[in-house]
This record gives structure tokens, sequence and C-alpha cells, in this order.
């Protein structure tokens, strides 16, 4: 008998772990963004690059300002969160409905089209929520003087 409410505990304990492994928020699917890429000043004042992107295909908005100390020249990558507080990012789905990002990563991949910088984004909000996208950028050679 002992054995058989072993089996039942077990398979409840199981259920449990799956349907909240099934639960958690589902991540948005990946959008398509243009906009622009310029020099700008970290929080503390140091150099940074400012990318400014706006969806293809509705009013979503995402802004980063980035500080790597190996700069942002592409083909790079950049990864922030709280440990790591090379960066910051904010997701906006419409133009006054925005929230900060916990996390993120940006690629810069080698430039396409035009010139424009083209790469991926990934953001993890508070909610639990990840939204990415692609992006096209201009590079706008404006010279931010910080500190």
């Amino acid at each position: 008998m002992k054995s058989r409410q072993a089996l039942v505990a077990m398979a409840i304990f199981w259920l449990a772990a799956i349907l909240a492994a099934c639960s958690s928020a589902p991540d948005a699917p990946a959008g398509t963004y243009r906009g622009t890429m310029t020099s700008g000043c970290a929080p503390h004042d140091a150099p940074s690059t400012v990318i400014q992107l706006a969806s293809t295909e509705g009013e979503a908005l995402v802004w980063f300002n980035l500080w790597p100390a190996s700069g942002m020249a592409p083909p790079s990558r950049v990864e922030f969160d709280s440990q790591h507080t090379i960066g910051q990012a904010t997701y906006c789905t419409a133009p006054n409905t925005c929230e900060p990002a916990e996390w993120g990563k940006v690629v810069l991949e080698t430039p396409g089209r035009a010139g424009d910088i083209e790469g991926e984004w990934t953001l993890g909000l508070e909610d639990g929520r990840t939204v990415r996208g692609r992006f096209s950028a201009e590079w706008l050679a404006i010279q931010a003087l910080c500190g």
C-alpha cells in the first residue's frame, strides 16, 4: 500500500513541476525594427553607443545605451544585466507605455545594405517576458561630449 502512495505522490510532484514549467510567460515573436545608432554618454559619463529602434510592424520601440570597454564596432556582442552593468534598455509597446529591461543582449553584424548596421537584440522584462527583434540602423556620425 505504501508503494502505491509513493507512486501517486511522485506522479503529483512531476505533474506539478510540468505545469509550473509550462506556465511561464511566453516569449514574444521576433519583430523587425529600423532606427539609428549614435554616440552617447553612459550614466557615469563614459562614452557609449545609443541605439533607438522602432518596429516596422507596429508601435513598439526599443532604446539601448551600451558602454562596453571594447566599444561597439561591428561585429560585436554586448550582454548586460544587474551583474554586468555595461548597458541598459527600455522596451515600449506604445510611445508612452515603456518598461526598463532586466537584462539584454545586442549583436552587431557587419554593415548591410547602404552601410546600415544590422543585428539582433533580446531583452528580458521584469514580468518574465522575453522580447527580441532584428534591426537595421543608420549610423549617425554625431559625437557626444561626455564627462
